[in-house]
């Protein structure tokens, strides 16, 4: 088992995937814009691994039409991938992009999304799962049977809906 028990993502609108590590590390991608606007900051404290992205305004230049769909910010985005077992905590902001969830397992999970989606696939929650956003949806599926879990669930969408079933494991 890892030191690390606990991982904080503060995200902008860069859309975040949570996805199963291939060697059973932790460990993280993350893709920039090229025009220096963003940068992260990764530190780790009693167990707790921190991850920050920090925008530097730029200088009133608004980055509009072309240059918004350009490849620098098309393939923008955070990739953070767990242990299969990791079943810590993880806890995720964004302003306005998507959080996904893979099939990872986690013992506590708070995620919350100004207008991005929130789209659980196959996750397994162990103990307590805490979601809210203002205008996007709550979607997907989480793994487990709900009879026999102890799970603590609290969902919130207030312009947005809520479609969250269980598949068996």
């Amino acid at each position: 088992s890892s030191a690390i028990h606990s991982i904080t993502i503060k995200e902008s609108d860069v859309p975040v995937r949570i996805c199963t590590s291939e060697n059973d590390k932790i460990y993280f991608y993350y893709y920039l814009p090229d025009d220096d606007s963003n940068r992260y900051e990764i530190g780790e404290e009693k167990g707790t691994l921190t991850v920050e992205n920090i925008i530097t305004p730029n200088m009133g230049i608004f980055v509009t039409g072309d240059e918004a769909e350009s490849d620098s910010y098309k393939n923008v985005k955070f990739e953070l991938f767990l242990p299969e077992d990791f079943e810590g905590c993880l806890e995720l902001s964004t302003s306005d992009s998507d959080i996904w969830t893979g099939a990872v397992a986690l013992g506590e999970m708070k995620a919350e999304s100004h207008e991005g989606d929130i789209i659980f696939e196959n996750t397994i929650i162990k103990e307590r799962l805490n979601v809210s956003t203002r205008y996007g949806d709550i979607r997907g599926t989480l793994a487990g049977n709900p009879t026999d879990s102890s799970l603590e669930m609290e969902l919130s969408a207030k312009d947005g809906e809520i479609q969250l079933s269980y598949t068996e494991r």
